[in-house]
């Protein structure tokens, strides 16, 4: 039986290492405007990606400093 995605999210942000990203994540600056567009064009060319099965694509969500505390 597989871990649901809730389940699975919360023991991987609970663990040493999970703990750490989410560190890291929350200590960068804000995504500029243009910045997701172009570092993923970038990705794209470098890894020769010319199609991508629609259950593989994520929204990028800017959220408020204020809303950034936990997952």
């Amino acid at each position: 039986m597989h871990a649901t995605s809730a389940q699975s999210n919360a023991s991987t942000h609970t663990t040493p290492a999970g703990v750490a990203h989410g560190h890291r994540c929350r200590k960068l600056p804000p995504v500029q405007k243009g910045e997701a567009e172009r570092l993923v064009a970038e990705f794209l060319a470098r890894h020769h990606v010319t199609s991508c099965p629609t259950r593989y694509a994520v929204a990028i969500e800017q959220r408020p400093q204020s809303s950034r505390g936990g997952y």
